[in-house]
């Protein structure tokens, strides 16, 4: 098998329409989503609701700024055949709204929908107005159009679901006006212009392989990785397992015979050297298309500095292998283009250690913070202050800096 080595793992752009939905006491309840094909868009562009409704599911899934499992609800569009293929369950239950577009009458899907509901997705579905009286049977959510439905229509609506516990929500809700009569006739949730247009989210989509490499980060910041999990997870992913043959196979470590499996070269060289290796190839293709190449390569020498510098000193609240990991991500906000708090969001880090990289007062990351981006900028009061803070030996901080540059500069010649 050929590994393209020079295949571009960098995120995809991503577009989602988002628009809150509010409570009586204008407070968000949650968020209905989009499909956009742009920054500019204004409407979805799949002619084919069901492929819009994936690509919706894809963007929210994988990427740093939209967190499913946040305190508001998603309500999501799922057309008969998304609920077919059961699309739904790839959402998390109990924050994913299912609004239904298709036809409820046909027992199989009524069957499908209502073990969407038993698995914790509330159903909502738009009043048709087709009905002499509302059907608000087997739905959790009523939705009806503020434009269009007739005074009467509201008032049926609002008294069937009250009387089946079901939530009223009304759509296209223009004026305060609208608003307060609306909210006096008994509906529960709001949506439209007079609260909020919708907004269009873009940034940095992550790939599958993303998702994968986050997952290996967590495992690699358990207290105690377990290798055989790791390994699992690692022979998953191809081009990470060749890379680890490769390094591992290296002059650095010189095998006496060729290693060829995971396994043993998790046991050859142990579980530090993996994490350290892993950790640059996560933040390395993590790295939006187009930046410069020295990015990854400052934030690797940067880890791999603060790891040096600290070697031989008392240390309190840190360890030697989290500061490689903090100068390796203190550079994220350059690689993604996104605000530090955003990225970190779902990250399994402690929350100290966030703090350090969002530069907060009181982390004791912080101080190391300061240490690195001193000495890039060749600052030498700042770092000598830092020194003292930290209570390193100078000396062993000097050498640091040039030992982690010649170790940066073996590993990328040998990991790519």
């Amino acid at each position: 098998m050929r590994i393209d080595l020079k295949a571009n793992w960098g995120p995809l752009p991503f577009f989602v329409g988002r628009q809150p939905i509010f409570d009586q006491s204008r407070n968000i309840w949650g968020y209905q989503f989009f499909h956009r094909a742009t920054a500019a868009s204004v409407a979805a562009s799949f002619e084919d609701g069901s492929e819009a409704t994936l690509e919706i599911i894809r963007n929210i899934a994988m990427n740093p700024l939209l967190d499913p499992h946040g305190q508001t609800k998603n309500m999501i569009a799922f057309t008969r055949e998304n609920v077919v293929r059961s699309a739904p369950f790839a959402m998390p239950p109990g924050k994913t709204v299912v609004k239904y577009l298709g036809p409820r009458a046909e027992p199989s899907i009524h069957e499908r929908l209502q073990e969407l509901r038993e698995a914790g997705y509330p159903l909502a579905w738009e009043d048709d107005a087709e009905a002499a009286v509302p059907v608000v049977s087997g739905i959790d959510i009523l939705i009806l159009d503020a434009m269009t439905a007739p005074e009467h229509r509201i008032s049926d609506a609002i008294l069937a679901a009250q009387a089946a516990n079901v939530l009223v929500m009304a759509k296209r809700v223009e004026t305060h006006a609208v608003f307060e009569q609306l909210k006096h006739h008994g509906v529960n949730l709001f949506q439209g212009f007079f609260f909020q247009k919708p907004e269009t989210l873009h940034g940095p989509r992550l790939t599958s392989h993303h998702a994968l490499r986050f997952k290996l980060l967590a495992i690699l910041n358990e207290d105690q990785p377990n290798p055989d999990k790791l390994a699992d997870v690692l022979e998953k992913d191809v081009a990470l397992s060749y890379r680890l043959l490769r390094y591992v196979n290296s002059a650095r470590f010189s095998p006496v015979t060729k290693i060829t499996s995971i396994r043993r070269a998790l046991s050859f060289i142990g579980l530090k050297h993996v994490r350290h290796m892993l950790e640059v190839i996560l933040v390395k293709e993590t790295t939006l298309p187009g930046k410069p190449h020295e990015l990854p390569f400052s934030a690797a020498l940067r880890g791999k500095f603060l790891q040096s510098a600290a070697s031989g000193s008392p240390l309190e609240n840190v360890t030697s292998e989290s500061l490689f990991l903090l100068g390796l991500l203190s550079l994220l906000e350059a690689l993604l283009d996104l605000p530090m708090p955003d990225i970190l969001r779902n990250l399994p880090l402690e929350e100290d250690f966030k703090a350090g990289l969002c530069r907060q007062e009181g982390s004791p990351y912080l101080p190391w913070m300061k240490l690195a981006d001193a000495f890039e900028r060749s600052d030498w009061d700042v770092a000598d202050a830092c020194i003292n803070e930290l209570g390193l030996d100078p000396l062993r901080v000097a050498s640091s800096y040039a030992e982690a540059a010649d170790w940066t500069q073996t590993f990328f010649q040998h990991a790519y």
